[in-house]
């Protein structure tokens, strides 16, 4: 296989690692079991597919005693699963000081997996570490020095972010290119439309299949404008269609995701409680545990890399494709996303947004597995719930009703709900009683007590070309220096963010006697 060496004889951690990087969960599953009782690292691995469901039916209680019979056994990889359990994973009561302590312990044992996401909570101060970018970059190149993909790729952005090390293009370029090379799949496709912009159709085509093999269906796009390679028709195209068509017919059958590393089991997480119009509603807790997965944090970076605000989004398939809104990606020059496992990815481009109606599509990388249904069908006085990230905060429930379901404010449409959002909840999910994604958690209607605003997730569409986050900041001359709260007044709308110069913004929904609306 690219990029890895494998042993003929005994398990080879390199070789599940490679399984796991490029989503081969069956393959990984089988491999793990065929070593199962002989060696402790195949036990991790084995154990970690049991807890996750991925490869197999989800047994969370053979997992994880799996994982900490391989941790016992001195298998770093062992530690490694074991201290994701131990932040609450499967289930798990939460310690942090003993899942800190067994991270580093696969760290200091030279498990690039370990030093990767050491350095990752080093870098952006995870976990209760401190944040030190110097030390991050540091742990993230051990990783990289053992031919670690996603550890290439993370100096790939610490090189073009110049934050604990200094600038250097040249070194981006080279890193990302060796985490091609050693089969991550992200960087593949990068590579791939790298090489369709400069009409090397060869190389276009051959670095596309290689991110279609690694799970990036994103990449039959660059396909279909090679000639000879085009696949138009084919399953899992959205051929320009809304999202809220038909759900995913074969979700109802999947397994309920775990949460462990940089991934999850594939699974639509509302269909993961109860279906629409089966007759069995989901408890608040079950929408929490299937859903909140799904669920993004978005920290968006200025043009000088300096951390400006939060937002949050949700996927909405298992390819990286998720929802917030418009406003939350304006101006910024980066975002990184986090998940709720507490693994982290970058947001690589949008797809499509409208400043209007205040939705955007976007692409992340290393996508968890879950991703929430989504539902058109709604009316007022419907039971709903909200989650979100509120102030950069991990993902929170709250529960309401549909006030309106047809609110016009200042000439644009909006779910009108009961349930609070706070500021930083902005991209959020708004969620029927099953769990099934209706709007995107927008805005409140300044002065007034529980008059919160969700987009209709009809509305969200794929038009027009992509682009790739370094022009996002051309997509509005808004200049707010921050998003945790955008005020949009009827005469002279300024930011009310502290700190920085307020500006004009200049907005469709600026009109003479309209209302005031606060973007969370």
């Amino acid at each position: 296989m690219l990029g890895v060496e494998m042993k003929k004889m005994g398990f080879d951690g390199k070789k599940a690692e490679f399984y796991y990087m490029r989503k081969k969960y069956d393959l990984l599953y089988k491999y793990a079991e065929e070593y199962w009782e002989s060696d402790t690292d195949a036990q991790a691995w084995y154990g970690w597919c049991k807890a996750s469901g991925r490869g197999c039916k989800q047994d969370m209680l053979i997992g994880d005693t799996d994982i900490l019979l391989a941790a016992t056994n001195n298998s770093l990889y062992g530690s490694y699963f074991w201290s994701f359990v131990l932040h609450g994973g499967f289930d798990e009561p939460e310690d942090i000081s003993a899942a800190k302590r067994e991270l580093e312990r696969a760290a200091y044992g030279g498990l690039a997996l370990a030093q990767l996401r050491l350095g990752q909570n080093y870098y952006w101060g995870f976990d209760d570490y401190p944040e030190d970018k110097e030390l991050g970059v540091q742990w993230i190149k051990k990783a990289a020095d053992q031919e670690c993909a996603e550890a290439e790729n993370e100096m790939y952005v610490c090189y073009t972010v110049g934050k604990g090390i200094a600038y250097d293009p040249d070194m981006a370029d080279l890193y990302y290119k060796r985490a091609a090379l050693h089969g991550y799949p992200y960087a593949e496709h990068a590579y791939a439309s790298e090489c369709l912009e400069k009409n090397d159709y060869e190389n276009a085509a051959f670095w596309a299949k290689r991110a279609l093999d690694g799970g990036i269906s994103k990449a039959q796009e660059i396909l279909d404008q090679i000639p000879g390679h085009s696949s138009k028709g084919k399953r899992g195209s959205h051929s320009g269609d809304s999202f809220t068509g038909k759900a995913d017919e074969s979700s109802a059958s999947r397994a309920t995701a775990g949460t462990t590393g940089g991934d999850h089991g594939s699974s639509a997480a509302g269909s993961s409680t109860a279906k629409s119009g089966s007759g069995r509603v989901p408890s608040s807790e079950e929408v929490y545990r299937t859903c909140a997965p799904a669920i993004i944090k978005i920290y968006l970076l200025d043009e000088r890399n300096n951390l400006v605000a939060s937002g949050s989004g949700f996927l909405i398939d298992d390819q990286g494709t998720a929802m917030t809104c418009a406003h939350v990606m304006e101006g910024a020059d980066r975002a990184i996303a986090f998940y709720h496992d507490q693994s982290t990815g970058s947001v690589l481009q949008v797809i499509s947004s409208n400043r209007k109606e205040d939705w955007a599509l976007i692409q992340v990388s290393n996508p968890p597995r879950t991703y929430l249904k989504t539902c058109k069908n709604y009316v007022s006085g419907e039971y709903i719930y909200t989650l979100g990230c509120p102030k950069g905060q991990d993902t929170t429930i709250a529960e309401g009703l549909i006030s309106n379901a047809k609110n016009n404010v200042n000439g644009t449409e909006y779910i009108q709900l009961s349930a609070p959002i706070s500021s930083g909840s902005s991209g959020g999910a708004l969620l029927n009683k099953y769990g099934e994604a209706l709007g995107i958690t927008a805005a409140s209607i300044a002065d007034g007590q529980n008059l919160n605003l969700a987009v209709p997730i009809a509305k969200v569409r794929r038009t027009g070309t992509p682009k790739r986050l370094e022009s996002v900041a051309d997509m509005s001359s808004v200049s707010s220096g921050g998003y945790s709260r955008v005020s949009y007044s009827s005469t002279n709308a300024r930011s009310t963010n502290s700190g920085t110069p307020s500006k004009p913004v200049s907005d469709p929904r600026n009109r003479r006697n309209k209302f005031k609306v606060d973007l969370d």
